[in-house]
């Protein structure tokens, strides 16, 4: 990190990045490197080694959702600059050896147009989708009455799913979805479900629908 000065030089910044770890310091380094770009940028980071952030231990945390050509752009460099990231540290010792795992997921959000536009190849398309309330005594059953809205509005009967992602929160509750909607039950979750690896924090939905489009 010899290009850059630890402590700040300047009265005023146009980019303060507080926090964010590898995220922050590769958005950092990215419009650093952008010509576009031409204004002062402040890194305000506590653990400046990176031995105690999330993603010394694990990158299956990182994910990025975007929409525009440039937040794609950012995604790809934040991918680099982890794989290369003791290069971009000056090989320094002290630095955590970091790769992206092969686990996790990067969730790209886009419309026909936007897959169309920058040359994406679609693995799946959202057909319908339901959300309704219920009791509150009677939380996790949400899922029955949302399913049967959403099977109606895209004109479908439980037969024709081929796979079911239940987001479980325990056991009984995914069974009484499973009973209630009378789904076959070596259609869910056959690659495992939350109840075996786990909800990534806030992207559970995310991971679910990764793991339907992968699997059809």
């Amino acid at each position: 990190m010899k290009n850059f000065k630890k402590t700040p030089t300047h009265d005023k910044y146009d980019v303060i990045i507080i926090g964010g770890a590898i995220m922050g310091s590769s958005t950092a380094w990215f419009l650093s490197q952008n010509p576009d770009f031409n204004g002062n940028i402040l890194v305000v980071e506590k653990d400046q080694k990176y031995e105690f952030c999330s993603t010394a231990h694990t990158t299956s945390c990182i994910r990025q959702q975007f929409s525009t050509k440039l937040n794609v752009e950012i995604s790809q460099f934040a991918a680099n600059f982890i794989n290369n990231f003791h290069e971009y540290m000056d090989n320094d010792a002290r630095v955590p050896k970091l790769t992206i795992k092969s686990f996790g997921y990067m969730y790209l959000a886009a419309s026909e147009d936007f897959a169309n536009k920058h040359n994406l190849k679609p693995m799946a398309r959202i057909n319908s989708g339901a959300v309704i309330g219920c009791n509150p005594d009677e939380m996790g059953i949400g899922p029955i009455e949302a399913s049967r809205l959403a099977l109606k509005r895209a004109g479908w009967d439980i037969e024709d799913v081929d796979i079911f992602e239940l987001n479980e929160a325990f056991s009984s509750q995914s069974i009484a979805v499973i009973n209630e909607l009378g789904i076959d039950i070596n259609k869910v979750n056959i690659d495992g479900g939350s109840l075996a690896i786990g909800h990534p924090l806030g992207a559970s939905g995310v991971r679910i629908i990764g793991r339907a489009s992968t699997i059809l």
